[in-house]
């Protein structure tokens, strides 16, 4: 299964990635003569999240120099984070700014990064430093 070439390889995965971060139009299936586009609603995504990208995605949490913790979901955390700096993002990396990454966990599905995002998201902010020092628990 060819993929053209690297600059189409990238253009193609990069419309996947933007399909499953929102509701965006993209070319589905990958690019084939005269393929169509669509709305990408929640079974595209869920498709292409259980594509053959090999893809990770990572659950991070961002700390600014005043402690406030930000935690979010990106297949990037680093890019993400300078994406956060210049101001692309959630409102409260825009208000809140110089934040360092200083957690992440790698997950195979989306899905799966989500679940254990909104899991964090709803702990106490002692919770959230204990997982920060000490990490995961291996069960």
């Amino acid at each position: 299964m060819g993929f053209g070439t690297e600059q189409e390889r990238t253009e193609r995965i990069e419309k996947e990635l933007a399909c499953l971060t929102g509701v965006q139009w993209v070319q589905f299936p990958p690019p084939r003569p005269f393929g169509k586009l669509r709305v990408c609603d929640s079974a595209c995504r869920r498709e292409l999240s259980q594509s053959k990208l090999n893809l990770m995605f990572f659950v991070y949490i961002l700390r600014n120099p005043k402690g406030h913790l930000y935690v979010g979901v990106s297949h990037s955390p680093q890019s993400r984070l300078i994406r956060h700096e210049s101001g692309d993002g959630a409102e409260f990396t825009k208000r809140n700014k110089n934040f360092s990454l200083v957690y992440s966990e790698k997950f195979s599905t989306l899905t799966e990064a989500r679940r254990r995002e909104r899991q964090i998201k709803g702990w106490r902010r002692e919770k959230k430093e204990n997982l920060i020092k000490f990490g995961k628990p291996e069960i």
